[in-house]
C-alpha cells in the first residue's frame, strides 16, 4: 500500500445507458475509437496514468493539477469536434493510496463527486485544483459557489466549465474545407511493456497536437480508412532499453514521400518523446508543403484557388521584410476570391502586425487603411471563434494606452479560446506590453508546448526573451533569442532585446556588436520610434529596455 498527493481526474460517459438501449454495437465501437485515437493518447500526452477502467468511465491520476486539467479541457474540446459521445470529467487535488492495482482516498472520492455535478461536454473543478492553475486556464471557469458532495464531510468550492464555449467556436469555423488534410495513425508497437504502449500513446498525442496546430493542414488521428489526403504512420520498436520510431508520409494516392527512423533509449524516454514529436512536426510540414507549393505551382495563376493563394502567404519566406510583404500579397489575393472566409483575414492581421511590431513601415503604412475592414470581416465570418479577438486586444491597447480594458479583452478571450495559438501569442505580447512578464510568459510557454515548430515560433522566441528580461532572467532569455536568430537569421528584434540583455549582463561590446547587427537588418530604428510603436511606452518594466538600448549605443530620436 501506498499512500500520496495527485491531481485526480474522473471521467464517465453520459447517458451510457441509453446509448447502449438504443444501439449497443455502434457505442461499443464508437467507445474502442475513443479509446485508441483520443483517450489514451490525450492522458500519456499529458503525464497521466489510467489507474481504473470501468467501461463507460475511468479514473487518471497526474503529478500535476494543471496537466490533469488541460488534459480534461482538451478532452471535452476533442470530444465537441468528434461529436459521438459526450463526457462528464471531475477535477481535485488531494490524498490517494494505491492497493492490490487499485485506487481509493479523498482526491478519488471528490472527483468522482464533481464529475457527477458535472454537465455533459464541461470540466468541474476543486478550489484545491484552481489554486495552482495557471493564468491561462482561470479565465475558462466560473465560480459555482460551496457544494456539499454526497459522502464528503466538508462543503467544496467548486468551479466549472460549462458549455464547452471554446470548442464549439472552434466547430463553428467554416470554410476550411479545400485544405489539406492529413490522417494520423495511432503509433503502433509489438512491446507488451507497459511503459513502451504508454509511450507509443504518447507520441501519437504529440503528433497529433503538434500538426493539428498547423491549421491550414487539416489532421485528425483515425484508424479508419480516407479515401483522400495524406497519411502519416508510424511504429515503435524496442529491444531492451534500445528504442526506435520509424515513420513513413504518404501523400494523396499512396505515394510515400519520406520516411525516417529516430533512434533513443527508454531511461531518456520523456525527453525523447518532446524531441521528437517537434522535430517530426516540423520536417512533416515541411515535406507535406513543399509537396502541395509544387502542385499549386503548376496551375496558371487564373486557376489558383483562394485555398492555393493561402499556403503560398505561408511559404518558409521567413518573417523579413520581402516575405511579409509577399505574404500579404498573396493573402490579398486569397481574399479577392473567397471574401466571406475568416483565416485569410485572420492571416492577414498577423502578418500586419508582425510586420507592424517589427518595425518594418513600409509595409504597414501600405496596408493600414486596410485593417479596419480586415478586423471587421474576420469577426464576421470567424464569429467568437476568430483570433481577430485577440488582434482588437492588441490594437486597442496600442491606440489607447488603456491597461485595464486590455486585460478584460484579453482574458475574454482566453477563457473561450485557451489552447488557440493565435490568441496565447497575442495575449503574450499584450501581456508584456502592460508590464505583465509572468503571464506573458505563461501564454508563450503554452504556446511552446503545442507548436513550436511553426513559423510563429520565432517572434514568440522573442517574446518569451522579453518577458525574461523584465523579470532580470538574462542568460535564459539569450538562450530564447540566439534560438530566434539560428531559425531566422533576419528577423531584426532579437538582436535589439540580445543587446539589452548583454548589457545587463555586463557584456556592454558584445551588445553593441549585436546592435550594429540589427541596424543593417533594420535601418533608423531609434528609442523614440520603439516607444510609438508601444514597445517601451511608460510602462514601468519596460525602463530596463530603454535603458539597455540605451547603454548599448541605441540613438535617442
Amino acid at each position: 500500500m501506498t499512500r500520496g498527493l495527485a491531481a485526480v481526474l474522473a471521467v464517465d460517459v453520459a447517458d451510457y445507458s441509453r446509448l447502449m438501449g438504443a444501439d449497443s454495437k455502434g457505442t461499443l465501437a464508437a467507445l474502442r475509437r475513443l479509446r485508441t485515437e483520443l483517450f489514451r493518447p490525450m492522458v500519456a500526452g499529458h503525464h497521466g496514468t489510467i489507474v481504473k477502467n470501468m467501461g463507460d468511465g475511468w479514473i487518471v491520476t497526474f503529478s500535476s493539477a494543471v496537466d490533469a486539467v488541460t488534459c480534461a479541457m482538451r478532452l471535452q474540446d476533442s470530444m465537441v469536434l468528434e461529436g459521438e459521445i459526450q463526457l462528464r470529467t471531475g477535477v481535485h487535488l488531494g490524498d490517494i493510496v494505491h492497493e492490490d492495482e487499485d485506487v481509493f482516498g479523498e482526491g478519488v472520492n471528490v472527483a468522482a463527486r464533481l464529475e457527477a455535478l458535472c454537465k455533459p461536454g464541461g470540466v468541474t473543478i476543486s478550489d484545491a485544483v484552481y489554486g495552482v492553475i495557471d493564468g491561462t486556464l482561470r479565465p475558462a471557469f466560473d465560480d459555482a459557489g460551496e457544494q456539499t458532495l454526497k459522502n464528503i464531510k466538508r462543503p467544496v468550492r467548486v468551479w466549472t466549465r460549462g458549455g464547452i464555449t471554446g470548442a464549439k467556436m472552434l466547430k463553428d469555423r467554416s470554410g476550411m474545407e479545400g485544405f489539406p488534410r492529413l490522417v494520423i495513425r495511432p503509433v503502433t508497437t509489438s512491446s507488451d511493456t507497459v511503459e513502451v504502449r504508454e509511450l507509443a500513446d504518447a507520441l501519437t498525442h504529440d503528433l497529433a497536437t503538434y500538426l493539428g496546430s498547423t491549421r491550414w493542414l487539416q489532421s485528425r488521428v483515425s484508424t479508419a480508412e480516407m479515401a483522400v489526403g495524406f497519411e502519416l504512420s508510424a511504429n515503435l520498436r524496442a529491444s531492451g532499453s534500445r528504442l526506435r520510431l520509424q515513420t513513413r508520409l504518404k501523400a494523396p494516392g499512396s505515394a510515400e514521400i519520406w520516411s525516417a527512423k529516430h533512434d533513443g533509449s527508454l531511461q531518456d524516454a520523456f525527453d525523447w518523446q518532446d524531441e521528437l514529436a517537434s522535430a517530426i512536426a516540423t520536417q512533416l510540414v515541411s515535406k507535406t508543403l513543399d509537396f502541395v507549393l509544387d502542385e499549386i505551382k503548376k496551375k496558371p495563376e487564373s486557376e489558383r484557388s483562394w485555398e492555393d493563394f493561402t499556403i503560398l502567404a505561408l511559404q518558409p519566406s521567413g518573417a523579413d521584410q520581402e516575405g511579409l510583404r509577399d505574404a500579404l500579397q498573396y493573402v490579398v489575393q486569397a481574399l479577392e476570391k473567397r471574401p466571406d472566409s475568416s483565416y485569410p483575414y485572420e492571416l492577414a492581421l498577423t502578418f500586419w502586425t508582425s510586420a507592424t511590431s517589427i518595425g518594418y513601415l513600409e509595409v504597414s503604412e501600405y496596408y493600414r487603411e486596410a485593417t479596419g475592414e480586415w478586423l471587421s470581416r474576420a469577426r464576421e465570418f470567424g464569429g467568437m471563434a476568430s483570433s481577430s479577438r485577440a488582434n482588437l486586444a492588441f490594437f486597442n491597447f496600442v491606440n489607447t494606452g488603456d491597461i485595464v480594458q486590455a486585460r478584460i479583452e484579453v482574458e475574454a478571450f482566453l477563457r473561450d479560446l485557451p489552447f488557440d495559438l493565435e490568441a496565447l501569442v497575442f495575449a503574450g505580447f499584450l501581456f508584456n506590453y502592460i508590464g505583465e512578464p509572468e503571464k506573458a510568459l505563461e501564454c508563450f510557454q503554452k504556446f511552446d508546448l503545442f507548436a513550436s515548430h511553426v513559423a510563429l515560433a520565432v517572434p514568440v522566441r522573442n517574446g518569451m526573451a522579453g518577458a525574461l528580461i523584465m523579470l532580470g532572467r538574462f542568460e535564459e532569455a539569450l538562450t530564447h533569442l540566439e534560438r530566434a536568430i539560428r531559425l531566422n537569421p533576419s528577423y531584426a528584434a532579437p538582436y535589439r532585446w540580445k543587446a539589452c540583455a548583454l548589457v545587463n549582463l555586463g557584456r556592454t561590446e558584445e551588445a553593441k556588436a549585436e546592435l550594429a547587427k540589427h541596424e543593417k537588418i533594420l535601418p533608423g530604428v531609434t528609442i523614440a520610434s520603439l516607444a510609438s510603436n508601444s514597445y517601451t511606452g511608460e510602462v514601468p518594466a519596460h525602463r530596463v529596455f530603454r535603458e539597455g538600448l540605451r547603454a548599448a549605443g541605441m540613438p535617442e530620436e
